[in-house]
Order: C-alpha cells, then structure tokens, then sequence
C-alpha cells in the first residue's frame, strides 16, 4: 500500500522515497510520486512529471472541445 509505504518513508529516508516515487510512478499515482521527489530534491525529475502531465491535461482538453465541435 502505497499510504503504508509514504510512513515508512518518513522514518528511512531518501532511499525509502526514491523507492516509493519509483513504484508510485508504476502506479500511476502522480502526487506521491510529486511528493517523493519534493523530499529527496529531484527537481529535474519533478519538473519533466509536471509538464508531462500538464501535456495530457492539455491533450485531454483538446480532446474534448474537438469533440463537442464535431458532435455538437
């Protein structure tokens, strides 16, 4: 569990946070992964997390707009 694993990274340290921004990055859980590498200072890594899912919101909203035009 992934809350479970957020704990224990509290006590272990950046090794314990690189792990679980790793398997929350497999889990597609964006904000522990955000959070992870907040704590252990990977802000290269953070930034390529937040513009690539600002890409798919972006792509998302295109998305839909494109289709209300087309149905709509």
């Amino acid at each position: 569990n992934i809350q479970v694993a957020m704990t224990v990274a509290y006590d272990l340290g950046d090794d314990a946070w690189k792990q679980l921004a790793s398997e929350a990055l497999r889990q597609g859980n964006h904000e522990v992964v955000e959070m992870a590498y907040q704590k252990t200072k990977e802000f290269e890594k953070l930034s390529k997390t937040q513009t690539f899912l600002f890409g798919m919101y972006v792509g998302f909203m295109l998305g839909t707009v494109f289709m209300m035009v087309v149905i709509g």
